[in-house]
């Protein structure tokens, strides 16, 4: 399954959630920009909209870039939304 509906402009969201004392400062990482975009990317959890790539791909490529462990983090699937005139709004 796609994680992206061009079409029907729907989304699939990921957070992520750091774990203990790890933390991250997201404009260290510009290749996270290419990743997704990210609305909420300070303090312990980021959410962000995922750039057509699944979930498994998407960890992958987070802990390539930002060389932390696997076990400082825990990346799920946030849920689907929307596009609507620009904004992102929940699937209801």
């Amino acid at each position: 399954m796609s994680n992206f509906n061009e079409k029907a402009n729907i989304y699939h969201f990921i957070q992520i959630h750091f774990l203990g004392e790890t933390s991250l400062d997201f404009q260290d990482f510009p290749a996270l920009e290419e990743l997704a975009t990210c609305f909420s990317k300070s303090g312990k959890i980021w959410t962000c909209r995922n750039k057509k790539i699944s979930l498994e791909e998407f960890k992958i490529k987070f802990l390539e870039i930002t060389h932390i462990e696997e076990d400082q983090v825990i990346i799920t699937d946030g849920g689907i939304g929307r596009n609507i005139n620009g904004a992102i709004s929940p699937l209801v």
